[in-house]
Formats: C-alpha cells, structure tokens, sequence
C-alpha cells in the first residue's frame, strides 16, 4: 500500500507528514513506541532530540537546546530527517524544523498513569524529586513534582505558566492550577498538530495505523513492552481512597484522556473492517509472542509470529 493511501474499505489513511515527531508523555508506553519507530526510521532519518539540557517540571528537554542541535546538522542530515523521537519533548517542537511536521502520542487513564509515575521514579530513577520516604499519598500532596496534577494536558496544552523550573531542592513548587482554557489549548493541539492521539489500550491500533500511513513491513512493527513498572501495585491494591484522591487532583486529565479515546476510536472505525480484522489477528500473533519471552529471543519469536501470520493470511486467501 503507498504512503498515505485509501484502504480496501472505509476511510483514508492519513498522509504521512514530511517529519513525524513523537510526543512522549511519560509512562504512557513511549519507550515501547520509540523501539518501533526507531526500527522503521533508522539511521540519519530519526533525529534523536536529547540534548541533556532540561530544566523543566515536566522532563521536556529545552526548546532552544534542540533548535541549536537542529541547525548544526549539514544541509543534507537535515534533509534526511524523518522521524523525531526522545525521550520527552516540549510542544511546539515542531517549528524548529524546515519542513512541516505532526505529532503523534499517546495517553494513559489519568490515575493509572499517575501511579505508575510514581512507582516508576522509585523503582529506577533516583534523580527525579521523590524523597525515597514519600509514600504515594504524601507525594500527592507534597507538590514537589508535576506528576500528579493534570500532567498530560499540562504538556499537550503547550501552555508556558503550566510548567516550572526544576532545581536540585526538593521544595514545594509555584503550582499554576489547569483551567478550562488549557484543556481547549491540548484538543485545538492535537486536531491541528496531531497525525493521531490515542489511549494507551490501543496502542496496538496506533502502530498499525503508522504501519498502513507508512506502508511498513509486519516485521517492523511487531513489539515487546519496554520500560515497565514492574514493582508497581495494581490499581485494584490501590486504596480506594488514594485512587478518589488522585481524579480530584485530575479533572482535566480525565476530560482530555476520555476525548482522546473517543476521537480516537472513530478515526481506527473511519478505516473499516479490514483494519479491525487486521488488529485482532495482529493482537493474538503478538501476544503470542510475548507469552514464551525470556525462553526464546524475541528476534526467533518475531520470525515464527510473521509465518504464523502470512500462514493465516494465506489460508483466508485460499
């Protein structure tokens, strides 16, 4: 299928943008998405956009940082740049480059992602600004991190006054509340800027829209979870009282992540029922693969998932 193209039955694809830049909000499943996108983007296309310059309450790396990284590629590196990944990134990125480019990200159940941030910061990263002593409950309220408080549309809203400047102390922050206004910024960003902005449970459907946008091969897009939590709790261990705490603190989240899904959903519907048949056998083939993980290297698992699908392709065919 070509770049961009109508599919068999239901609506188009959308055209691939000249660079795609992925927005990676945390614990969202970004790490998993920038291995699939590095796989398909390889060498000089992707424009890895880390400069180890970020000073921000929301982990984006600086703007201007990355504007200078840009510019002192050769006009040729410029011009091979494809695909933008890192690991976390500001709105508005998009305007430091030469040619038109769209985002693409994903986001997760506003309480789910909040405790797993937390887990997450616990488990691996030492440097970010939880007390080892902080329980989860504590932190909510402590407001020395942004992780908590409508961290998602804080991001997507571009919104200066929403961010803050990180310092090595561990104090309480200027915390500038989310209002309507923000929440009306993040939507207008994403039907403007976005190629797609999906929930976390369909990621699945997010990697074969990229797919059939990008005409890639079955190979490349087959995927093993990266980067999680595993010393985490699950929500049902969660008090009910920490998990009632943490949608107060979330309003905007909520609205954003719920219009995320449903938008979402009616673009991967628009495609028709080729593509759900498509997702459902890709969905079994990869957790297929996932299942005998850490007995068999997943480049073998990835080689017996592709003959199982073109098997299945073949004997529909047939």
């Amino acid at each position: 299928m070509s770049v961009g193209s109508s599919g068999s039955e239901g609506g188009a694809v959308p055209p691939a943008p000249e660079i795609l830049i992925h927005f990676h909000l945390p614990k969202t499943g970004g790490t998993t998405l920038n291995i699939v996108l590095r796989g398909n983007f390889p060498g000089p296309s992707r424009f890895i956009a880390q400069t180890g310059v970020a000073h921000s309450h929301l982990w984006t790396e600086d703007i201007e940082a990355l504007r200078a990284k840009f510019d002192a590629l050769t006009p040729a590196e410029r011009v091979a740049v494809r695909c933008v990944t890192a690991a976390h990134i500001p709105m508005g990125i998009h305007r430091i480059f030469d040619r038109p480019a769209k985002y693409i990200t994903v986001l997760r159940d506003p309480v789910d992602r909040v405790v797993s941030h937390y887990y997450f910061v616990h488990e691996y990263d030492k440097a970010k600004p939880i007390p080892e002593s902080m329980s989860l409950d504590e932190w909510l309220e402590a407001r020395i991190d942004l992780g908590p408080y409508d961290f998602q549309v804080r991001m997507l809203s571009g919104a200066p006054e929403l961010d803050a400047m990180r310092t090595e102390a561990r104090e309480p922050i200027a915390l500038t509340p989310v209002e309507d206004r923000h929440l009306e910024m993040a939507k207008r960003n994403i039907e403007e800027l976005f190629v797609a902005a999906a929930p976390l449970d369909d990621f699945t459907a997010l990697v074969l829209l990229l797919r059939r946008i990008y005409g890639w091969n079955w190979a490349k897009v087959l995927f093993e979870e990266i980067n999680t939590t595993k010393a985490r709790p699950t929500l049902a261990q969660v008090p009910e009282a920490t998990r009632r705490r943490i949608e107060e603190l979330n309003p905007y989240d909520r609205k954003l992540y719920e219009w995320v899904a449903l938008r979402f959903r009616a673009q991967i519907d628009a495609l028709g029922p080729s593509f759900r048949r498509e997702m459902r056998l890709f969905e079994a083939l990869n957790r297929s693969i996932r299942t005998v993980g850490g007995v068999i290297p997943f480049g073998v698992r990835r080689k017996l998932a592709l003959w199982l699908l073109y098997r299945q392709r073949n004997l529909r065919a047939a």
